[in-house]
């Protein structure tokens, strides 16, 4: 249909017409080239947005996972120094004999 009309044109048009239909169309394919450039450049740049966002929320929640840890091994260490004061409390000597060499 665009081949059978691009005759027609030809046929009818003065050369410098004709010269102008060809810069026009040169025009076109540049910016169909540069269209389909930046759709892909805005998937490629879509892609590494969705990735960096993935990445944030692993991230956020290995941190929580470390915090619960560290929380749990904080409750963990006071229970022992708890344990270790009663140990010392109850030795009027102040000596838990293993114990000492830990603290």
């Amino acid at each position: 249909n665009m081949k059978q009309l691009d005759q027609v044109i030809e046929s009818r048009a003065t050369p410098e017409q004709i010269e102008e239909l060809a810069r026009i169309r040169a025009v076109q394919e540049m910016i169909s080239v540069a269209t389909e450039d930046k759709e892909q450049t805005v998937k490629i740049y879509e892609t590494h947005a969705r990735r960096g966002y993935e990445e944030i929320e692993r991230l956020r929640q290995d941190l929580e996972s470390e915090r619960k840890e560290v929380a749990a091994l904080r409750t963990e260490l006071e229970i022992v120094r708890g344990e270790r004061q009663k140990l010392l409390a109850m030795n009027p000597r102040g000596s838990v004999g293993a114990l000492e060499g830990h603290a």
